[in-house]
């Protein structure tokens, strides 16, 4: 009930997202992108901003970390949209061009859709794989494990993962290395890992997360596999997959550990 109560939440999270058709507006310097937001107050205490956050997370995956600026103005009074700006000097050529390209769309198009199949069909234009200013994420599981050795790091072993339907190996960094969690799923029955994912702290202080996955093969890949209430293997994309569990609605960032493990002591 747990995984499927979780997926219906996903699939609705999705579908308010969706739903927004707002187009991307270019006026020869920057990109300006319209994010519903929802200013919903019950006895002064603000709910969390699920679409408004999810939507800035995703674009910033677009920007050169060593050149991130995107900013977001709010509008006054309040209104039910934002805008955000995105300068064209900070998306990596292969994102400009596609992003100028969506400019011109006649029909306005989800922003959120639009961001989700770019990265789904285009993987290279997620920065944060390959440009992560504190280093390159590595290809491979051989590479990570060369990198970090973290089989070496403090880990805690879950017999029955709720959300991965076996074991898993959760491995977190030292106090001098980044803040670091890398998990890997198990094959009880031939001792294999199945998938590894690796979550790391960004480099701006802002408190938000990266979230990468490895296949069977130790390669990158754009997807992750759950386990469903009928115990079949449900692939979901990465990183917004991941973001379903790790946002924390008080800050609006999507962080290290899985909210739903403080609520129900389960894990991702």
């Amino acid at each position: 009930m747990w995984m499927l109560g979780k997926f219906r939440l996903y699939l609705v999270w999705v579908l308010l997202i969706s739903g927004h058709g707002f187009a991307i507006e270019f006026n020869e310097s920057n990109f300006i992108i319209p994010i519903p937001n929802k200013r919903r107050v019950t006895k002064l205490i603000p709910f969390p901003n699920r679409t408004r956050d999810t939507l800035i997370y995703m674009m910033t995956l677009f920007l050169n970390p060593l050149e991130e600026s995107l900013s977001v103005i709010e509008s006054h009074p309040p209104q039910k949209i934002d805008w955000a700006f995105i300068p064209a000097a900070s998306l990596a050529p292969e994102a400009l061009t596609v992003f100028k390209e969506a400019s011109r769309q006649e029909t306005s198009a989800s922003v959120f859709e639009l961001l989700k199949n770019l990265l789904a069909t285009q993987p290279t234009l997620n920065a944060r794989h390959l440009h992560h200013s504190r280093f390159p994420v590595p290809e491979n599981v051989n590479q990570l494990q060369s990198q970090f050795s973290y089989h070496s790091w403090n880990r805690e072993v879950i017999e029955v993962s709720s959300v991965k339907g076996t074991q898993r190996t959760i491995y977190r960094s030292p106090s001098d290395l980044p803040e670091i969690s890398i998990s890997e799923t198990h094959v009880i029955s031939d001792d294999t890992v199945r998938e590894t994912e690796l979550i790391i702290s960004r480099e701006d202080l802002s408190g938000q997360f990266d979230f990468f996955a490895y296949d069977q093969k130790g390669l990158l890949t754009q997807t992750s596999l759950f386990h469903s209430q009928n115990g079949k293997k449900v692939s979901a994309p990465v990183p917004y997959s991941c973001l379903t569990c790790h946002y924390d609605g008080t800050r609006g960032v999507f962080q290290r550990n899985p909210v739903f493990q403080f609520l129900t002591g389960r894990h991702k």
